[in-house]
């Protein structure tokens, strides 16, 4: 089963990010690639608009397609009146629906003894680096000084409820298929990072170290790699590309930026059946 991840497509209606030609062209070497399933791991568009225009692009994939939101695609858009809550709750979903795209966030997707799941996950402040000394509190307070998320996002919740909530989800997920005796091979696909594996560090830049605390969630990380059948853990987010192996598991960033769209490719395979 060939698994393939885009993500932080960023793509803009204006032209003035990543442009719709450019995201057909990821398309067709994407389809080229005869994917099993392709999933759009967030950050896929600025604004409704830009989601919509970026499913679209992925219309004539020929398998399935799955997508998850980002933190860029919940920023509250004034153009279409709506908040974060409602795109991540309703909107980005019901678009998905309309475009033929599975909604990844809520659904577990099965390839015989092979099965797919997903989250946004949220940062919670756990991958800051080891240096910085401040508490959770101090950064949820500089977090507007570092990260539009705090200007543009406008649910009330904290980022460790947004997390706690949306790893609790997972996580059931995976406990779920660690009972099912049909499922060998799971691969996990968020936006945020949640391995240290999957961190970009730069020792020399305390403002980078600080700002780690938005780009990862290592406590769920932990959750997840506590399962014996992940085989794969995929993510976004920071635009750094990471691979790596942790035992089994194969881990992975994907390499996108503004304007220079990518994709990770990855061959799964049915391991042998663990004992329950």
């Amino acid at each position: 089963m060939k698994l393939v991840v885009t993500s932080d497509l960023h793509v803009d209606p204006g032209g003035k990010l990543t442009t719709r030609a450019r995201i057909d062209a990821l398309a067709q070497s994407i389809a080229d690639e005869a994917p099993s399933l392709v999933v759009l791991a967030g950050d896929l568009g600025h604004t409704l608009r830009g989601w919509e225009l970026c499913l679209d692009a992925f219309r004539a994939m020929p398998c399935p397609v799955a997508a998850l939101a980002g933190n860029h695609d919940v920023w509250r858009d004034r153009s279409a009146n709506l908040g974060s809550e409602a795109l991540f709750s309703a909107a980005l979903a019901d678009r998905c629906a309309r475009a033929g795209v599975l909604w990844l966030e809520e659904q577990t997707l099965r390839f015989g003894p092979i099965a797919v799941v997903g989250s946004m996950a949220w940062y919670d402040y756990s991958a800051v680096d080891p240096t910085v000394t401040m508490s959770a509190a101090q950064l949820e307070e500089l977090k507007p000084a570092f990260n539009n998320d705090a200007r543009f996002i406008d649910w009330p919740h904290r980022d460790g409820e947004v997390a706690a909530r949306l790893g609790d989800a997972l996580v059931a997920k995976l406990d779920a298929l660690e009972r099912d005796a049909s499922i060998t091979t799971v691969a996990v696909v968020t936006h945020v990072p949640l391995l240290e594996e999957q961190m970009e560090r730069r020792p020399h830049d305390p403002t980078w170290g600080l700002c780690n605390a938005y780009f990862g969630n290592l406590t769920l990380g932990r959750r997840v790699t506590a399962f014996r059948k992940v085989r794969a853990v995929v993510s976004g987010h920071t635009h750094a590309g990471r691979r790596a192996k942790r035992g089994a598991i194969d881990i992975r960033v994907v390499d996108s930026d503004y304007g220079a769209p990518s994709y990770e490719s990855i061959e799964l395979s049915p391991e042998p059946s663990i004992p329950q």
